[in-house]
């Protein structure tokens, strides 16, 4: 076994761990905590600059300080927090969730965050229509859905000062459909 096998072996594990202890937490407290998320994030990084100095980098000279996987893995924690820190600050999801999904990023990089970031929202749009179906509120779960999307302010609004008399809006726990996402990015990628 190589050092870079060990080392994506390591990675892998920690991607499973973070993973499970996340669903589990979010499942049984309703929270994914910081004391499992930034660990995981801090591992990603070292994982990847020890894979960068196993493996001599070509090429400009930022390449060169600092490696083809450590910049793949800030652009994964990069990506996180663009896509679900916006996600975050209307109101769409926790924070739990996008520091899971820099932990994510920061582990396997950009390329696999965006495959993982894309099975997830699949994922997610099936557990919502699921969860609806079952309430009887399909349709106003679709119609707030298309508010989110289109007019993000305007569902922020919804969400911290409901009108009078409006039905409340429906959450999910949107780390099952990460979990389940990314686990399905992982399967793929082996």
């Amino acid at each position: 076994m190589t050092f870079t096998d060990a080392l994506a072996i390591a990675r892998d594990g920690v991607l499973l761990a973070l993973l499970a202890l996340s669903v589990f937490t979010d499942a049984t407290r309703g929270k994914v905590y910081n004391f499992i998320t930034l660990p995981a994030l801090a591992t990603g990084l070292v994982i990847a600059l020890l894979a960068d100095a196993g493996s001599p980098a070509q090429g400009s000279w930022l390449l060169v300080m600092v490696g083809n996987e450590f910049l793949s893995s800030l652009a994964g924690i990069a990506l996180a927090i663009g896509i679900f820190g916006f996600a975050y600050l209307m109101g769409m999801l926790g924070g739990g969730d996008v520091k899971l999904m820099a932990a994510i990023g920061a582990l396997m990089g950009w390329r696999f965050f965006l495959e993982a970031a894309v099975l997830t929202a699949c994922v997610g749009a099936v557990i919502a229509i699921v969860i609806l179906a079952r309430r009887g509120r399909i349709t106003q779960g679709l119609k707030n859905s298309v508010t989110a999307l289109v007019h993000p302010r305007k569902w922020k609004k919804l969400r911290e000062s409901p009108e009078p008399g409006s039905a409340e809006l429906e959450t999910i726990p949107y780390t099952y459909a990460i979990g389940i996402g990314t686990l399905a990015a992982w399967i793929l990628t082996q």
